[in-house]
Protein backbone atom coordinates (compact mmCIF):
# COMPACT_ATOMS: atom_id res chain seq x y z
CA UNK A 1 0.00 0.00 0.00
CA UNK A 2 3.33 2.54 1.21
CA UNK A 3 4.86 1.65 -2.63
CA UNK A 4 1.35 2.44 -4.42
CA UNK A 5 1.32 5.79 -2.71
CA UNK A 6 4.90 6.65 -2.83
CA UNK A 7 4.13 6.00 -7.06
CA UNK A 8 1.55 8.33 -7.11
CA UNK A 9 3.00 10.96 -5.44
CA UNK A 10 6.51 10.93 -7.48
CA UNK A 11 3.83 10.39 -10.79
CA UNK A 12 1.99 13.82 -9.91
CA UNK A 13 5.10 15.37 -9.07
CA UNK A 14 7.19 14.08 -12.08
CA UNK A 15 3.91 15.62 -14.29
CA UNK A 16 3.65 18.83 -12.48
CA UNK A 17 7.56 19.66 -12.46
CA UNK A 18 8.09 17.96 -16.14
CA UNK A 19 5.64 20.70 -17.37
CA UNK A 20 6.43 23.74 -15.03
CA UNK A 21 10.85 22.43 -16.15
CA UNK A 22 8.74 22.83 -20.06
CA UNK A 23 7.49 26.40 -19.44
CA UNK A 24 11.06 27.14 -17.57
CA UNK A 25 12.95 26.37 -21.27
CA UNK A 26 10.54 28.57 -22.96
CA UNK A 27 11.45 31.05 -20.57
CA UNK A 28 14.69 31.01 -20.12
CA UNK A 29 15.63 33.38 -22.51
CA UNK A 30 14.51 36.22 -20.77
CA UNK A 31 16.05 35.56 -17.43
CA UNK A 32 19.25 32.77 -18.23
CA UNK A 33 20.61 33.41 -14.49
CA UNK A 34 17.02 32.16 -12.54
CA UNK A 35 17.00 29.23 -15.29
CA UNK A 36 20.59 28.38 -14.68
CA UNK A 37 20.46 28.81 -10.58
CA UNK A 38 17.17 26.41 -10.78
CA UNK A 39 19.67 23.94 -12.93
CA UNK A 40 21.88 24.19 -10.20
CA UNK A 41 19.48 23.84 -7.54
CA UNK A 42 18.10 20.85 -9.37
CA UNK A 43 21.04 19.03 -9.42
CA UNK A 44 21.67 19.60 -6.01
CA UNK A 45 17.96 18.11 -5.08
CA UNK A 46 17.83 15.47 -7.36
CA UNK A 47 20.88 13.97 -6.11
CA UNK A 48 20.08 14.36 -2.28
CA UNK A 49 16.57 12.78 -2.99
CA UNK A 50 17.81 9.92 -4.98
CA UNK A 51 20.90 9.30 -2.23
CA UNK A 52 20.57 10.97 0.52
CA UNK A 53 19.52 9.68 4.40
CA UNK A 54 16.05 10.72 4.44
CA UNK A 55 14.95 9.12 7.48
CA UNK A 56 16.53 7.32 10.44
CA UNK A 57 15.62 5.68 13.78
CA UNK A 58 17.61 3.70 15.87
CA UNK A 59 17.26 0.29 14.06
CA UNK A 60 16.25 1.57 10.26
CA UNK A 61 17.18 4.09 7.82
CA UNK A 62 15.69 5.05 4.62
CA UNK A 63 17.36 6.47 1.78
CA UNK A 64 15.33 8.10 -0.97
CA UNK A 65 12.42 9.55 -1.19
CA UNK A 66 9.33 10.17 -2.92
CA UNK A 67 10.04 6.60 -4.05
CA UNK A 68 11.87 4.42 -1.05
CA UNK A 69 15.30 3.39 -3.24
CA UNK A 70 16.85 1.26 -0.24
CA UNK A 71 16.25 0.43 3.72
CA UNK A 72 19.11 -0.43 5.82
CA UNK A 73 18.28 -2.29 9.33
CA UNK A 74 20.87 -2.63 12.25
CA UNK A 75 21.19 -6.48 12.56
CA UNK A 76 21.31 -8.18 16.11
CA UNK A 77 25.14 -8.31 16.16
CA UNK A 78 25.52 -4.05 15.03
CA UNK A 79 25.88 -3.90 10.97
CA UNK A 80 23.70 -2.35 9.13
CA UNK A 81 22.29 -5.26 6.29
CA UNK A 82 21.13 -3.29 3.29
CA UNK A 83 17.68 -4.22 1.79
CA UNK A 84 17.86 -3.27 -1.87
CA UNK A 85 16.56 -5.32 -4.90
CA UNK A 86 15.63 -4.92 -8.81
CA UNK A 87 13.74 -1.12 -8.10
CA UNK A 88 16.63 0.35 -6.26
CA UNK A 89 18.40 2.19 -9.65
CA UNK A 90 14.97 3.02 -11.05
CA UNK A 91 13.61 4.36 -7.93
CA UNK A 92 16.56 6.08 -8.03
CA UNK A 93 16.50 7.64 -11.31
CA UNK A 94 13.19 8.95 -10.53
CA UNK A 95 13.72 10.43 -7.37
CA UNK A 96 16.64 12.36 -9.38
CA UNK A 97 13.96 13.62 -12.02
CA UNK A 98 11.68 14.47 -8.94
CA UNK A 99 14.41 16.36 -7.66
CA UNK A 100 15.71 18.19 -10.27
CA UNK A 101 11.88 19.67 -11.36
CA UNK A 102 11.18 20.68 -7.73
CA UNK A 103 12.99 23.99 -7.97
CA UNK A 104 11.14 24.50 -11.18
CA UNK A 105 7.78 23.72 -10.05
CA UNK A 106 8.51 25.68 -7.13
CA UNK A 107 8.87 28.78 -9.29
CA UNK A 108 6.03 28.15 -11.28
CA UNK A 109 3.80 27.91 -7.92
CA UNK A 110 5.13 31.09 -6.87
CA UNK A 111 4.89 32.97 -10.02
CA UNK A 112 1.28 31.84 -9.83
CA UNK A 113 0.81 33.12 -6.53
CA UNK A 114 2.70 36.27 -6.89
CA UNK A 115 0.33 36.93 -10.15
CA UNK A 116 -2.90 36.18 -8.29
CA UNK A 117 -1.95 38.75 -5.91
CA UNK A 118 -1.00 41.66 -8.22
CA UNK A 119 -3.42 44.16 -8.30
CA UNK A 120 -5.99 44.50 -11.45
CA UNK A 121 -4.88 47.49 -13.71
CA UNK A 122 -8.21 47.61 -15.00
CA UNK A 123 -10.12 50.56 -13.94
CA UNK A 124 -13.54 50.82 -15.40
Amino acid sequence: MLLIAECGVAVLLLAAGGLAFRRSLRERTSNRGAFRFRVVLGLIAGGYLSIGLIWQSKTTRFFGAPLTAAVFQRSENGYWEDYVGPLTIPSMLVNFAVGFFLPHLAARIGARLRSRRAPSTNSS
